[in-house]
């Protein structure tokens, strides 16, 4: 009997070019050949071009003219310590009193200092800004005896946003925004509510929302606030989002900022906790950076975003996770979905990850909307490379761990 690790070396591509990344790692595993096989630069490099081109860890290696098989093994340890949630390395890289980690910049605050550690980049260094010194120079010097407390809110593009939150629960807090390479104070402006505040920006807008009641029902709507950083000015108040759905971030709604758009995407339908609707759908809105107007505000449609069928069993929403990512292979926009269900009605749950294309329809449907002609949906716009502030999504579970490579 022949074994795959006695086949050419064009037969071991052609079976090699038919399987998705993780099988081929996996195959990589069954010997010695086969492992240099597949790890050879030549073959990681086209497995990567052909599989994850957009992957970070691929993208680098090319700008850097780095091994490729180093790329691959990268993103294999990656990969599976997010599925099995065991980091295959640990270290101990700062001490702090608050922390913010996003895409490999670890900032956190040490004796009044903010303190900026790129992780990927093997730093000898850290880059540190004395924040007291940029926030005499704001509105801000006035609260600056009143007891709070500080923390990071979301960082991208050279940008830090954070957040002084008053000890009181009903005075709110500041919202700050640093360029922390001039370093100079973008947004410095006082909020009046931080429940369940966030912060969303590139490096020339910023958008943060808050949780709060509305003027005509007692429900509670996120309300967005935007501001122009490059030139100092306020975009205004927006409830253009008061239809969507959904009160916890990272559960039942997410928010990211991609490739100049603003975009909301939520799970649920109903603020009853027991639905009546037994199908399900993701609800998404974007809108341009530039113009946050309800005039130009994009919808998607149920049927180009069906989530489940709750007769598929029930689910856990404790263990529910939603997120956006860029599609590694396509460079679409995806919702990555984790949720424990008991499928089938097992008397065991699992937890699985759903990744649906974000779709919205396009212009010509949208002014043809009373009319029944047919029209093609319109996916959000494929990306050059993957956008550095949302997250490279997990996907197979591996029976074992990674081997030290």
């Amino acid at each position: 009997m022949t074994s795959l690790g006695s086949l050419p070396n064009e037969l071991l591509w052609a079976i090699a070019s038919s399987l998705e990344t993780e099988d081929v790692i996996s195959l990589s595993r069954t010997s010695k050949r086969l492992y240099q096989y597949v790890f050879s630069d030549q073959v990681s490099r086209a497995v990567a071009q052909a599989k994850i081109p957009l992957c970070r860890e691929f993208i680098e290696a090319t700008q850097s003219g780095t091994s490729s098989a180093q790329a691959l093994r990268k993103w294999a340890k990656k990969t599976e310590a997010l599925a099995a949630a065991k980091p295959y390395s640990v270290a101990i890289i700062g001490v702090g009193q608050t922390y913010l980690y996003s895409k490999g910049a670890l900032w956190y605050m040490h004796n009044g200092t903010l303190r900026l550690l790129e992780t990927r980049q093997s730093p000898t260094e850290e880059l540190v800004v004395d924040i007291s010194s940029l926030l005499d120079k704001t509105a801000f010097k006035a609260q600056s005896k009143v007891g709070g407390s500080f923390s990071f809110l979301h960082y991208h593009e050279g940008v830090l946003a954070c957040l002084f939150r008053y000890s009181h629960p009903r005075r709110g807090g500041w919202l700050i925004a640093l360029d922390v390479k001039k370093p100079a104070v973008l947004l410095s402006t006082e909020v009046a509510s931080t429940e369940k505040l966030f912060v969303r920006h590139d490096g020339d807008y910023l958008y943060y929302g808050v949780h709060v009641c509305n003027d005509y029902d007692s429900r509670k709507r996120w309300v967005l606030h935007g501001y122009d950083l490059k030139n100092g000015k306020s975009l205004g108040r927006n409830n253009f989002l008061h239809d969507l759905i959904g009160a916890e971030i990272g559960s039942t709604i997410c928010f990211e900022i991609v490739d100049g758009f603003f975009y909301a995407i939520s799970n649920q339908t109903t603020y009853e906790v027991e639905e009546v609707d037994w199908t399900s759908f993701y609800h998404g809105r974007r809108f341009p950076l530039s113009n946050p107007s309800e005039k130009v505000l994009e919808k998607t449609e149920d049927k180009c975003m069906w989530r489940r069928q709750h007769l598929e069993g029930p689910l856990d929403d404790r263990w529910t996770s939603l997120a956006l990512a860029i599609d590694e292979t396509t460079g679409q926009l995806t919702i990555v979905e984790s949720r424990k269900e008991w499928l089938g009605g097992r008397t065991t749950g699992q937890r699985t990850v759903y990744k649906t294309k974000v779709v919205f329809p396009t212009k010509r449907a949208v002014t043809e909307n009373n009319s029944s002609s047919s029209h093609e949906p319109s996916a959000a716009p494929p990306l050059p490379h993957a956008s550095p502030n949302t997250f490279h999504p997990f996907s197979t579970t591996y029976p074992h761990p990674p081997p030290d490579y």
